[in-house]
């Protein structure tokens, strides 16, 4: 509960719900989740602080009624602002002035440790995209060589290090690194590990053709023609 809660902060600080905090300017302890339907046609927040849980919802009775588009008919659009405007008016009467005190328990960062997410920054959207792309589209040699161009150059703009895994540990005081996706990580991974393989096996060819020119120039004096 107390992970989930934290991943649920974070979407009010930093995804679909933070204009929880920049739009209505509410500073306090909250977890939340947007939600939207197909076409529009319904939008909810829901949420919870340490002392209370709320919610909204905006649609219709039938779904055919909705939104012309996902930025107006999207839950951060319609169900948010009036979940923002109660908390606002709760938190201003001094009836409940000890909720601004509240704070929600950390999980320990063993139990984050285990959790396959990562702080990263792209460096280079466009390169990302690209490479992105790529990915889906069948492999062969040219798409191969194109994909080891991309991953160079992401490497070259974001370092080395972005190729280590760094669990991310929930922790406020802990400043963000700069690390890749998951997927891209492990497929700029998967793609090395094949380039390396192609340099051995061409090595290797080259010592055992070096290897017969020896012996035949041992056995028969001259230069064996390729």
């Amino acid at each position: 509960a107390r992970v989930m809660t934290t991943m649920l902060q974070a979407v009010v600080n930093e995804g679909t719900g933070a204009r929880l905090r920049s739009q209505f300017g509410f500073q306090y302890a909250v977890a939340g989740k947007t939600g939207t339907t197909n076409n529009n046609a319904d939008g909810w927040f829901l949420g919870y602080t340490p002392d209370l849980a709320f919610g909204a919802w905006v649609g219709a009775s039938q779904p055919v009624v909705r939104f012309h588009s996902t930025s107006l008919g999207q839950g951060s659009a319609t169900a948010l602002p009036i979940c923002g405007y109660f908390l606002n008016r709760v938190y201003r009467n001094p009836r409940f002035k000890k909720f601004k005190e509240s704070r929600f328990e950390q999980p320990d960062s063993s139990a984050l440790a285990n959790l396959d997410c990562y702080d990263y920054i792209p460096a280079d959207s466009v390169l990302i995209d690209s490479f992105l792309r790529l990915m889906m589209l069948p492999e062969d040699s040219i798409v191969r060589a194109r994909k080891l161009e991309l991953a160079d150059m992401i490497i070259t703009s974001m370092g080395e290090e972005v190729l280590q895994y760094t669990p991310r540990f929930f922790d406020q005081d802990r400043s963000g690194g700069v690390y890749l996706p998951g997927t891209i990580r492990r497929e700029i991974i998967r793609l090395r590990n094949i380039e390396q393989k192609e340099i051995r096996r061409e090595n290797r060819r080259r010592r055992q053709e070096k290897r017969k020119r020896n012996l035949w120039e041992r056995l028969f004096g001259k230069k064996r023609r390729n």
